[in-house]
């Protein structure tokens, strides 16, 4: 790469790098982290597929220091740090050595922040999910082993214990975060599904909400304000809710019962509960939006439609957990009452 650094990783993660810079604004970007550009200093921020790409663009961008897989503390010549929520081990050792690293930079700038229920973190970017066969087939078995975030970057795991979210500092700066057991449980995968998109679907959302950023935004201020667990706050709930897709997005029509295929009529049950609660937080939202005072909930009212959709959050998510993956809906994940 321009810095100096050799990197193993999937082509997708370089496909969709070039992506962002074949876009329109990336020139702007370029022309104000220029010498004399306004750029005084570069955070490199991304979720999920985004910390991906901000991975790669944190080696392709910075300098290589005295080793030849070590990364000094700047990007196009300016201070830097980076902060990803929720990205995938996408470096894998190679004949130039190990992942990349930043070198002599393990503090709280440097931080990938992940959830202890996000599947992303744990498994691999592409081939997604479980599928190892098909990966140590195509990669062989001691490169799976070797998957890595970039290093010299501290790992935050976040987790909810007695309603209150923590952290755990899971490894220091180098540990991977890749769990081929918890990966080798899960019992179903995007290629179970053939061409049928209303399963993708139902898989998908079973990855809900624990994958999304508005759930990561809350869960990490949650833990640095002393707030309680996503689950456990009807805000939360209602905040997530109002991020769901439209409508349109979330329509299914089962052409099957329950008894002919139960997880069919799950998924079709579950969007119908998360297209509701989407729609009623919208609305609330809206309403409330002129209020001049800083109190969100403040009549019966009030407590009353938040409450609706809190439950239909929590049932939808409760049914597709019980046919996608039953051991996560065991695991107290979702309050005992929406069961």
């Amino acid at each position: 790469m321009d810095s100096g650094v050799y990197v193993t990783t999937m082509d997708r993660t370089f496909q969709e790098l070039d992506a962002i810079r074949a876009g329109s604004t990336y020139s702007k970007w370029m022309e104000m982290v220029a010498p004399g550009g306004m750029c005084k200093r570069v955070i490199v921020l991304g979720h999920s597929g985004g910390g991906n790409i901000a991975q790669l663009y944190r080696v392709e961008y910075g300098r290589g220091a005295d080793s030849v897989q070590e990364l000094d503390s700047t990007c196009h010549g300016r201070p830097c740090q980076i902060v990803t929520f929720g990205s995938a081990p996408i470096f894998f050792k190679s004949s130039y050595g190990e992942t990349p690293t930043i070198a002599g930079h393990c503090n709280n700038e440097n931080v990938m922040i992940y959830d202890e229920h996000d599947s992303a973190p744990s498994g691999i970017h592409c081939p997604f999910g479980p599928n190892l066969e098909k990966f140590e087939d195509m990669f062989q078995q001691d490169v799976i082993a070797s998957a890595n975030h970039l290093k010299g970057v501290k790992r935050l795991k976040l987790q909810t214990k007695l309603g209150l979210v923590q952290h755990q500092e899971d490894g220091g700066c180098d540990a991977t975060t890749f769990e081929k057991e918890t990966w080798a449980k899960k019992p179903l995968e995007m290629e179970t599904c053939g061409p049928d998109e209303n399963c993708k679907t139902g898989l998908a959302l079973s990855e809900v909400p624990w994958r999304a950023q508005r759930y990561y935004v809350y869960q990490t201020d949650a833990w640095k304000m002393g707030l309680p667990g996503f689950f456990s706050n009807p805000q939360a709930l209602m905040y997530f809710a109002s991020g769901l897709p439209k409508s349109k997005k979330l329509s299914y029509h089962p052409s099957v019962t329950a008894d002919e295929d139960p997880f069919h009529q799950a998924v079709a049950n579950s969007l119908e509960l998360l297209n509701e609660a989407g729609l009623t937080a919208k609305n609330f939202t809206q309403m409330h939006s002129q209020r001049q005072n800083d109190k969100y909930i403040e009549s019966m009212e009030d407590k009353l439609v938040v409450s609706e959709v809190d439950k239909k959050v929590l049932d939808g998510l409760t049914l597709l957990l019980r046919q996608v993956n039953p051991g996560m809906a065991k695991r107290h994940i979702i309050p005992t009452t929406a069961r």
